[in-house]
């Protein structure tokens, strides 16, 4: 609704007002629309009704407004300007505005609160979150030089090209950028450096700070953009049977509780953890072939 005092109506304007129920008291109602708009006065606040308002500062720009009381107290605050703000558009707002404030929500509160969060949220970089994971998890690593080699493989490789922009506008291509360089040259780092942005990214998206797919994650993005590279295969230092004989006999002149324990587990081709967690009362001596009787499996986890 436009609302203008009557004093500013000429009395034939007013009559005809009042006679088609357009005034109400010292006011005139009339909704806004375009056709209306460009023929209001410029600095005047005209009101589209429950709150909205509309300046023009010019002929052809002006700014939305939104008017209530909270507590007793009459505020106002922006929603736009006109014309980047549509009728509308400016109506819908008012009316958020209006259920924020049915709800017990300052609008005004509301609305600096969620500024707040997005500065905050724009401020926010990757570097910030690696921080934060890396202080949560080194208590529970078994080496405390893991959180100092994290931090640095991080700082070399990743945070100049991650922290470029907000943590929660991150994109594969970002981590893409990381990686490419050293994918093939440094395999091994890359693969780690891999392995930790997506823990990072998995961590901030858990604290709220992502929204979407882990972007780092190598079954879901990363292995459609870079293949794991060829490694020659590096087997364990081993020792031909025929050789065995010869072994034993070396192994046989030395006389400590390592050499003996190997020599046992030859002879009885254990596993290594049977031998090495052994209680003499697992030993059935009367055995032929197995003298385990313990259960213990591969699966054990306490092995």
């Amino acid at each position: 609704m436009i609302f203008i005092y009557k004093r500013y109506l000429s009395h034939s304007i007013e009559k005809h007002l009042v006679s088609t129920k357009l005034v109400e008291g010292d006011v005139v109602k009339m909704r806004l629309n375009n056709f209306k708009i460009k023929n209001l006065p410029i600095n005047k606040k005209i009101s589209d009704g429950s709150g909205l308002n509309l300046t023009l500062t010019s002929r052809d720009n002006g700014n939305w407004t939104f008017r209530y009381t909270y507590n007793g107290k009459a505020k106002e605050m922006g929603l736009g300007s006109y014309p980047e703000i549509s009728i509308v558009e400016a109506r819908n707002l008012a009316l958020e505005k209006r259920t924020l404030k049915s709800n017990g929500i300052d609008p005004i509160y509301e609305k600096r609160t969620l500024k707040k969060q997005k500065q905050e949220k724009d401020k926010r970089r990757f570097s910030h979150i690696a921080k934060d994971y890396i202080e949560d998890n080194k208590a529970a690593w078994k080496n405390q030089k893991h959180a100092q080699q994290w931090h640095n493989s991080l700082r070399d490789y990743a945070f100049n090209i991650l922290d470029e922009v907000p943590f929660h506008c991150l994109e594969t291509d970002h981590v893409y950028k990381v990686l490419k360089p050293i994918w093939y040259s440094k395999a091994e780092t890359a693969s780690r450096v891999q392995q930790r942005i997506a823990r990072i990214i998995g961590y901030g998206i858990s604290r709220g700070y992502y929204i979407g797919s882990n972007v780092a994650d190598w079954k879901t993005n990363i292995t459609f953009l870079l293949k794991k590279p060829y490694r020659e295969p590096k087997h364990h230092p081993s020792l031909h049977y025929s050789q065995l004989p010869d072994w034993y006999a070396q192994l046989n002149k030395v006389n400590t509780i390592t050499t003996r324990a190997l020599m046992f587990l030859i002879l009885t081709i254990g596993r290594t953890s049977e031998v090495t967690l052994l209680n003499f009362d697992e030993i059935d001596t009367a055995a032929l072939y197995d003298p385990f009787t313990s259960p213990r499996k591969i699966a054990d986890k306490s092995i």
